[in-house]
């Protein structure tokens, strides 16, 4: 796989996953009141099946689908999801003095006007599933074949780019219910160069996976 390969393959991942999402509205389902809450997590789940069997069936098959590593990739693969979430702070500052405004996320939904259990549903796909589905796309698909043409700080870095990509808020902005100015895919990014340096070293999609659940958990209880 070259850039470009790469480039298309990250079109093709968010291209799979707006289809995807469209679920809802097949005729039988689109009055169903009751799969609303749960639409996530669905979704997520069917994103899952599809990244796996294609992950399976594209990805350099030279090792298992987890290798295995040594656990204590998995212990530093943790600390450093919680502490870059405190990494954070300064990396918006940063992003603020660069576009020169402070962007604020538009909410004209009340949250009191939310079922409490939606944001329990929303917490576990967050902290969980999304971890594993783009992990296996960007980490052991993506990255693992860029390792056979490039060095790998130009695979890292690549890597994190095409990841922070999907991390922009296209239809938010395309809705007008955010002015987000890119901040979430910045962010990404440098959470993108740490998950690629841990899976190059660890040689397994295992700690990244645990990197990114360990972020997620915590901006989500932070």
């Amino acid at each position: 796989m070259n850039i470009g390969q790469a480039i298309l393959s990250t079109i093709l991942f968010i291209l799979v996953i707006s289809i995807i999402s469209l679920w809802l509205l097949i005729p039988p389902l689109i009055d169903s009141l009751l799969l609303i809450p749960y639409y996530s997590l669905i979704t997520n789940l069917l994103i899952f099946i599809v990244i796996l069997l294609f992950v399976k069936r594209y990805r350099v098959k030279e090792r298992p689908l987890l290798a295995p590593t040594p656990p204590y990739w998995y212990l530093i693969a943790i600390c450093v999801g919680v502490i870059f979430v405190f990494a954070q702070s300064p990396l918006r500052v940063v992003f603020e003095a660069l576009v020169g405004t402070h962007p604020e996320v538009v909410t004209p939904t009340s949250i009191k006007d939310i079922p409490k259990y939606f944001f329990y549903i929303q917490f576990i796909v967050s902290s969980f599933i999304v971890p594993i589905n783009e992990e296996l796309f960007f980490r052991e698909f993506q990255q693992q074949h860029l390792h056979q043409k490039y060095e790998p700080v130009l695979v890292i870095v690549v890597n994190a780019l095409l990841f922070g990509l999907i991390h922009l808020p296209l239809y938010q902005w395309i809705v007008g219910q955010s002015n987000d100015l890119g901040r979430q895919a910045f962010m990404a990014f440098f959470g993108g160069l740490g998950h690629g340096f841990i899976y190059y070293k660890s040689k397994s999609v295992g700690p990244s996976i645990a990197m990114h659940m360990a972020w997620n958990v915590t901006v989500g209880l932070y």
